[in-house]
């Protein structure tokens, strides 16, 4: 989740780059192989909230696990 007070800037999902997307699945990898969960489907999804606005983009990004 991203959240960001004004969107002056861009809006707050935009700024899950391509570095970011990486560390997360890096981290989702590490999770999976602790618990022993390599062979399990996953999704990631990105939430953006502008003010009262929600903007949730499912399979934001696809990377093979």
């Amino acid at each position: 989740m991203k959240a960001r007070h004004s969107s002056d800037f861009g809006y707050s999902s935009e700024f899950v780059n391509r570095k970011k997307q990486q560390k997360i699945v890096r981290c989702a990898k590490y999770f999976l192989v602790r618990k022993k969960l390599e062979n399990i489907d996953v999704r990631f999804d990105v939430i953006g909230i502008e003010n009262d606005s929600v903007d949730w983009i499912e399979n934001a990004f696809l990377e093979e696990l």
